[in-house]
């Protein structure tokens, strides 16, 4: 019988096979990186008081594929009067959009899918995850890095004030737990 360490890098070693070279290279270094530090136990990092086995025993289901798009009124509703705000919604994890994964502001300031950043500011983001590589981080931070499937991405240029009011709705919706 596996343990739970035993099942979480079989499935780290199984996802990195499924990497495309340098398009998952960020992704295939994190899953390395973790499966070298392992699961934090209450002995090590900054995990003293935290019960990790709880969290490994769970069963959950991974969506790996964004659904078909529904407009974000079909799932979520603000009922709070007279707020302007420009609204940007996740569902089970994926940014909810009809074919505008991005969004470019008048002043510069662009915001929107993570997913569709790496391919579009892929400079911006390798600056921050070049910061990140080289930083002392935890386990965790490289198991979040490495099954990251996509994000709320925001890039406000240098001098940019940027005064709008930005709403962000993360809902799951799921039949089970």
């Amino acid at each position: 019988m596996k343990t739970n360490q035993q099942e979480i890098n079989s499935f780290f070693e199984k996802y990195i096979q499924s990497f495309d070279g340098n398009k998952d290279a960020d992704y295939q270094y994190y899953a390395n990186s973790f499966l070298q530090r392992g699961v934090p136990t209450k002995d090590n990092e900054m995990w003293r008081n935290f019960h990790f086995e709880q969290v490994v025993n769970h069963p959950y289901i991974v969506q790996k594929e964004p659904q078909t798009y529904q407009p974000v009124g079909q799932f979520f509703h603000c009922d709070i009067n007279q707020l302007e705000s420009h609204l940007f919604a996740f569902l089970n994890g994926w940014y909810v959009h009809n074919n505008a994964p991005i969004t470019i502001f008048p002043s510069g300031v662009v915001i929107g899918s993570l997913l569709y950043a790496k391919k579009q500011y892929a400079d911006i983001l390798n600056a921050c995850s070049s910061l990140s590589k080289q930083s002392k981080h935890s386990s965790m931070f490289d198991m979040a890095s490495a099954i990251c499937q996509d994000g709320f991405f925001v890039y406000i240029p240098d001098y940019v004030e940027f005064k709008q009011v930005v709403q962000l709705v993360n809902v799951v919706n799921s039949n089970s737990d």
